[in-house]
């Protein structure tokens, strides 16, 4: 039994399937990922599925949680994004950022 990487099986699958030995049958799609299913011997190639975009994926993560998971997640961007400000005495007392 030979060890083989992921590379090297990657490779191997392209090029069995450039010399039409193998064809793509489906398409699978796992954790957000597209992943091909070969099947053995020559055929039709399906169809890659459409890359769904940005909006959608955080629609559908959005869509995941509950009302208040939600809130949360959002409250915690906000505050996030928050910058704190500076009291203007304290900065020129300690020489503070300019």
């Amino acid at each position: 039994m030979a060890h083989c990487t992921v590379n090297n099986l990657s490779d191997q699958l392209k090029r069995k399937h450039a010399d039409g030995l193998i064809h793509i049958a489906a398409w699978k799609t796992t954790k957000g990922r597209n992943a091909r299913c070969y099947m053995a011997g020559p055929g039709d190639d399906a169809p890659r599925p459409p890359q769904t975009k940005n909006t959608e994926r955080w629609r559908s993560f959005m869509d995941r949680m509950s009302a208040y998971e939600r809130e949360i997640y959002m409250e915690r961007r906000r505050t996030a994004a928050r910058k704190v400000k500076t009291d203007p005495l304290v900065k020129q007392f300690f020489g503070g950022e300019k």
